[in-house]
């Protein structure tokens, strides 16, 4: 660049009557650059439901928000990661975070981590609240501003689609047309998320259930790695239902046991109790063809329709279960085996619909199932010493309640 060239730049430049202004602002910017203490970021979870409307956004935490995807952040995506399937997302979770400018490069590349950990948490309360095939398709890290620098994407392995070879999980995940984000399910998701945050955040405040994270680790498992009819899922479903309806010392009778903890617990009514009794059965009975090797694939068509309803009831028993005992309906912070037997007995034996038409407290056992149930009536005589157990009736399930006038 030659003299005149320079003069005729600098004539423009003075004839530019905003430069004072611009080069006010771009020093001031830079002086507020300097004088940061922390970079501000953004993590983004997308997945691929559930539905939500554009114009919606909901806040399930001060710092985390689920919101419709829009096409200007899929665009954004789509510069940092040219692999990614933008047509399977719909959805996206936001959680802002905020890092010190002095930490270590490491320290910065550890908020992956931190993003796997929160994607899988909210993930897994949608999961439990919402019936579709929900999962993550990818999870990015994105600065508030021009000015804070890029967080390189590490190869935490849960969310890598090349290393899934090695750590067995889907990155395909149906998008079905179903019922958008309702406000109450919104709430009932805050709640479970709160309280499981709560149980999660110190394991010694004696707010966990034994055997809960086992529980949850394969209800996760039984969505990543199975799609939602794959028969081999039973497998992680069944080990979740042991691992917290079996959590004390008892050692016998185990497939009953579970069978009438679960009955008891979800159950509302003699009916639903009896499904639910049966569905157990059903699903350990294929969990054991499938353990030992057998396929499912020349079964008879009695035993597809079974499958068929325990492929379709028990993800939903299961986050019943799930969600009854992070709210707390649960031997809670009981970490002896023994009480939580004794927590799991009263409900086993829980009081008749006799009850009220009698002053002293009557208890039922269920035996048998279906029409051929039958309700055993007694009641528990304590003294100092002792403790007796006095049939008082056994009566079919269908028979009318003791003490109230025929119709």
């Amino acid at each position: 660049m030659n003299y005149v060239q320079m003069v005729l730049i600098l004539k423009k430049k003075l004839l530019f009557e905003a430069w004072d202004k611009i080069a006010l602002r771009v020093t001031e910017k830079i002086y507020s650059i300097a004088k940061k203490t922390h970079n501000e970021y953004e993590i983004l979870i997308f997945l691929n439901a559930p539905v939500i409307d554009c114009r919606s956004s909901y806040q399930f935490d001060k710092n985390l928000v689920i919101e419709y995807a829009t096409d200007d952040l899929l665009l954004k995506l789509r510069k940092h990661n040219r692999d990614v399937h933008l047509d399977l997302i719909n959805t996206v979770v936001k959680c802002k975070i905020s890092i010190n400018v002095n930490d270590t490069v490491e320290q910065y590349l550890r908020q992956y981590r931190l993003g796997a950990k929160i994607a899988e948490i909210c993930v897994d309360c949608i999961r439990l609240v919402r019936d579709e095939d929900i999962g993550v398709i990818t999870l990015h890290i994105s600065p508030i501003d021009d000015f804070t620098p890029h967080i390189r994407s590490n190869y935490d392995s849960l969310y890598q689609q090349d290393l899934s070879i090695f750590v067995p999980k889907r990155f395909y995940f149906k998008t079905e047309h179903t019922e958008p984000l309702l406000i109450d399910q919104v709430h009932h998701i805050t709640n479970v998320l709160h309280s499981y945050l709560n149980m999660f955040r110190d394991p010694k405040s004696g707010q966990n259930v034994e055997g809960l994270d086992i529980a949850i680790q394969r209800f996760r498992s039984s969505y990543d790695r199975y799609l939602p009819d794959d028969p081999e899922r039973l497998l992680d479903i069944a080990f979740a239902f042991e691992a917290i309806f079996l959590n004390d010392d008892e050692n016998k009778e185990l497939s009953y046991r579970l069978r009438l903890r679960a009955a008891k617990l979800l159950g509302k009514t003699l009916e639903e109790r009896q499904e639910i009794f049966d569905i157990v059965k059903n699903l350990y009975n294929f969990r054991s063809k499938i353990a030992h090797g057998e396929t499912l694939d020349a079964k008879k068509s009695k035993d597809a329709d079974k499958l068929k309803q325990v492929l379709s009831r028990a993800p939903r028993m299961l986050k019943d279960a799930i969600i009854e005992m992070i709210l707390g309906n649960a031997p809670r912070g009981l970490t002896d085996k023994g009480k939580i037997g004794d927590w799991w007995r009263k409900l086993e034996l829980s009081l008749a619909r006799e009850n009220n038409n009698f002053s002293q407290e009557i208890r039922q056992l269920i035996y048998g199932k279906g029409r051929n149930s039958y309700r055993v009536i007694f009641t528990i005589l304590e003294t100092q010493d002792t403790a007796t157990v006095r049939i008082l009736h056994i009566r079919h399930g269908l028979q009318q309640t003791i003490g109230k006038d025929p119709e």
